[in-house]
Parts: C-alpha cells; structure tokens; sequence
C-alpha cells in the first residue's frame, strides 16, 4: 500500500517542478510570481518537517511542519492577490498564522487532541483556500482568456469543500488516527488531498500568468509605439468587427479621420522630437475624452482614425466638435514657451450597405474638404444619394 512518506516525495517532486516552471516567469516581472514562488518553497520545507514524524520529534511536523505549510497557503493568497492588482493584507496574515500556530501547539503539548488538530488545520487551510477563490474568480479579466483563473479560482473552492468534508469526519469520528501511523485509504486520501494544495494551485497559477503574457503581447503587438493608439491593421480589425456586430444589432456607426494641423511645419520648425511629443500630447487628449466603445487608431504620420461606436450622427457630430474644441484649447510646453496647435476633421456616418473601405473614403474626402476650408474644423460627409436612371432608360 502506498504510504505517506512515498506521498510527500512525489509532492516535493510536484512542489521542486512548479518551482522552476515559476523561475523561469520570473524575467516576466508579473505581480504574485515572487508569492507563489515562496509558497513553494515553504511547502518543500514544510514536507520536510513531516518526514520527522517517525523519528518521535513531535515539535518539528506538527508545530514547525504545520506552520511552514500554513506559511505556504498564505503566501500563496498574497500572491493572488498581487496579481489582481489588490493590496496584501500582510498583518492580518501573520497574526492568523501566529495564532494557528499557538493552537496546534497547545493541542499536542498542553492538551494532545489529534482530532482537534486536524479540525482546526482544515479550517484554517479551507478557509484561506475560500479566500483564494474568491480572489481569483471575484477579480478575473474582462479583456482576455480566464480559463486559467477558473481552473485555479474552482479548484481552490473544490479544496475547500474537502477540507470541510475532512473537518466534519474527524469532528464525528474520533476514532480516527494520526497519518503516519494508520495507513487507511480515507488517511491516504485526505494526506494526497493535502499534498496536491500547492502544485495543484501553483499549476492553475502559471496558466493565469500565461495568459497575462500572451495578452500583454498581442497589446504590444497592436499598439503603435509611439502614441499607444492602435496600430492601422488593429484599427482596421477592430472597426470590421464592430461594424459586423453593429449590422446585426441596428447600432449606429460613424467614422471620423483626424489630421494635425502643419504637423509638417511643426517638424520642421522644432524637430521630430517636439512632432513626437506632438503626437503623444494629441493621443492623450483623445483617450481623455473618448468613450469605452470608441476605437482610436494611426493610421499614418500625423493622420488618426476614429470609430464612434452607438453614436448617432448627431452624438458623432458632437463629440467630434467637442474633440476639436479640446485640442484648440490645449497648451503644450516647447522649450521655455507655450505652445498650441489645431486639427481638422472628417465625419462620415455608416450605412449598412457599405464597407470600410467605403465609409473611409467618404470620411478622407471630407477631411481634405476641412483643410481647404481652413483648418481646425470638422465637415461632415453627406451620403452618397442612389442614382436614378435617365428617363428613357426606365
């Protein structure tokens, strides 16, 4: 039969190979990888401590063993919390850590109650295994892939339910022994339980970072360096999209084309790296005031594209006269001097029958029709009416 001290070595193995798989997500710089790294190796000194048991040094497993295990759980709560961005109740932790430690303790040395042991170490575990989940699924991405924070989030719930469970048997049945010294299967199974805690979670904790990575690479990869804007292919992709889905809902759609005004001059009067700051000053403004559903793009040079998503014409009108408006107004520093410049704008409003290519073009030819008219103003593109044939064609 299989005994724990085979159980605790193939847990170490688990815990030494989560513990090179985390060491190699470290370069990535991601929030919680430090946490569930420690966490890992706390579990591997912890699994040492246990393997004292047989010798008869009773403070070693159950004090020091159980500490450096609860030790772990924690750490790896801190971690979760890292990576979703949230603060790390450091305090709170060490004084729960403390006082589980003090209890476990008292109930071997002042009072030995194994089955209160057992009880109190799956509250504890179970409780901080609810406190993960929660974390994890309460705090999950809206912009990308979650199968990661599921799998970790529902199996840190699942963990708590078999605490539970284990919490009421040994509540029940005192008749139930010390693991190392009773090899039944319901001993076997909870102590497997216990051995996959932290491989288990630190698995789900990797393709959460995983994901993380990948994500923040497609970012990259979309986004012009310059302006943080979304590149012209991305623009592209995401304006197709939008215009599918706003096809099958009936939302209104417009299209406006941006261009700074003498972005030429600019350049050549300061330099490229004023006309840089430029660019970067102009994207800034427009990330102000834009909606959620807005889509900004470069589409070249100092020329940007805007999809106004469920905007009505008016609305679009609106918010590309208010666009307009903050620019005019705004100041930048160049050198010791203050500094302001304009844009010009091309509106033009979807209909359902065109494509991108289409509403673009109407969108470009009313923007060539603002800087005509002066600069620093927003003509609107007037749909192409349907021709009716001649007279004697009918």
């Amino acid at each position: 039969m299989t005994s724990p001290a085979f159980l605790i070595a193939v847990t170490a193995l688990l815990n030494f190979m989560m513990l090179l798989v985390l060491m190699s997500l470290r370069r990535s710089g991601l929030p919680g990888v430090r946490e569930w790294l420690w966490a890992n190796v706390l579990e591997l000194a912890a699994l040492g401590c246990y393997l004292a048991s047989p010798l008869g040094f009773a403070f070693i497993p159950i004090v020091l063993g159980n500490a450096l295990l609860g030790a772990a759980i924690c750490m790896f709560y801190a971690g979760c919390r890292r990576f979703a961005q949230l603060s790390v109740p450091v305090r709170p932790l060490l004084i729960s850590l403390v006082v589980y430690t003090i209890i476990l303790g008292a109930l071997r040395f002042y009072v030995d109650y194994f089955n209160l042991r057992v009880v109190v170490t799956s509250i504890y575990h179970g409780t901080l295994d609810v406190m993960i989940g929660y974390t994890i699924l309460r705090h999950h991405p809206k912009t990308r892939s979650t199968h990661g924070h599921d799998f970790t989030g529902g199996f840190a719930l699942v963990l708590a339910l078999a605490y539970l469970a284990r919490c009421v048997l040994y509540l029940l049945h005192p008749e139930l022994k010390y693991w190392f010294t009773d090899y039944s299967a319901l001993n076997l199974t909870f102590l497997a339980l216990g051995a996959v805690v932290i491989p288990g979670l630190t698995m789900g904790a990797v393709v959460m970072a995983h994901d993380a990575i990948l994500t923040a690479s497609e970012e990259v990869a979309s986004r012009d360096f310059l302006t943080n804007a979304l590149s012209r292919k991305a623009f592209i992709e995401q304006a197709t999209r939008q215009m599918a889905t706003a096809a099958r809902s009936g939302r209104p759609v417009s299209l406006l084309l941006l261009d700074i005004d003498h972005f030429k001059s600019i350049n050549d009067r300061f330099g490229h790296a004023v006309g840089d700051e430029v660019l970067r000053d102009f994207t800034l403004i427009m990330h102000s005031a834009l909606r959620a559903a807005d889509c900004l793009g470069r589409l070249g040079g100092e020329e940007f594209g805007l999809l106004l998503y469920g905007a009505s014409p008016a609305e679009a009108r609106s918010i590309s006269e208010r666009l307009r408006a903050l620019v005019e107004a705004n100041t930048m520093r160049i050198g010791d001097n203050l500094a302001s410049y304009t844009m010009s704008g091309g509106l033009a409003h979807w209909s359902v029958e065109e494509s991108l290519q289409e509403l673009t073009l109407r969108a470009d030819t009313a923007l060539y029709q603002a800087k005509d008219a002066g600069r620093n103003r927003i003509v609107v593109s007037q749909p192409t009416a349907p021709t009716t044939p001649p007279e004697h064609e009918r």
